[in-house]
């Protein structure tokens, strides 16, 4: 998803370039041994930095997207260290959140980060996979959220491919 490169508010101009699509890499030992890289092309929706209306329509948060500064740097330590534990909620969604909470939350929030993952491509060349990431939302929340299982993120890209 493209987003336009900025977005005015309140006639404050915000800059949209955090929530542009980039490209990481991620290494990881999969349960074969083999060591396998993925490319993962990841997008994020406006729901990181839009709330919706009661008419449903999406609005911009000034909240909502000032903590969206920090989804790159949350998504860079899942690729860093695919070890990281996410979970797997209701909607078959994966989720992250942010052990060290940043001293703009409220007591007892959680910054968390809503994403899916796609297998992209299935070409084994090189030991490479293609995947796509959606972070569809993030937020801060104190109410817990549901999860179905625990693993690490490398293990959520191997299953992908299995």
């Amino acid at each position: 998803m493209r987003h336009e490169q900025s977005i005015i508010f309140n006639n404050q101009n915000y800059s949209l370039a955090h929530v542009q699509p980039i490209k990481r890499q991620v290494q990881w030992q999969a349960r074969t041994g083999q060591r396998v890289i993925y490319d993962i092309r990841i997008t994020m929706s406006d729901h990181c930095y839009t709330e919706a209306t009661d008419q449903q329509e999406r609005i911009f948060n000034p909240v909502r997207y000032y903590h969206s500064l920090r989804i790159t740097e949350v998504i860079e330590k899942l690729c860093k260290k695919p070890s990281t534990t996410i979970k797997l909620v209701e909607r078959r969604n994966y989720a992250v959140f942010r052990l060290s909470l940043p001293s703009e939350l409220n007591n007892n929030e959680q910054y968390w980060v809503f994403f899916h993952l796609r297998q992209h491509s299935k070409n084994l060349q090189n030991n490479r996979l293609a995947v796509s990431m959606h972070v569809q939302s993030a937020y801060p929340r104190t109410a817990p959220v549901i999860t179905r299982q625990h693993l690490p993120f490398g293990l959520a890209l191997e299953k992908l491919f299995l």
